[in-house]
């Protein structure tokens, strides 16, 4: 549940930061990287609980010749592969704010 509040929120901060012209900014790229990390944590916490829920299903139903399947919704692919992209982005960001930096000391 604090996930979900706080992805918004952080997503939020990011723009705002942005629309005030400060890309380049060491907190912009731990923000999105929480963003990604939160993204990836939900992930897991999704596939623990189907897996708990499949465990579940299996123990309270063993009926002959069926089978309990492990429920992974394409939703949660998504936000997995969202979750790396966001921490791709993060470090493209963080070599850009380097060579940034590099060139305000060279010019």
């Amino acid at each position: 549940m604090f996930i979900i509040i706080y992805l918004p929120v952080q997503s939020f901060k990011v723009v705002r930061s942005i629309a005030r012209d400060d890309i380049f900014d060491e907190k912009n790229i731990l923000r999105i990287r929480r963003i990604g990390y939160s993204l990836i944590l939900m992930f897991l916490i999704a596939i623990f609980i189907a897996f708990t829920s499949m465990a579940t299903a299996r123990y309270m139903v063993s009926l002959k010749d069926y089978r309990v399947l492990f429920p992974l919704d394409s939703t949660d692919i998504f936000t997995l592969i969202f979750g790396i992209l966001v921490l791709i982005f993060a470090e493209i960001l963080k070599i850009a704010t380097q060579i940034k930096e590099e060139q305000d000391l060279t010019v």
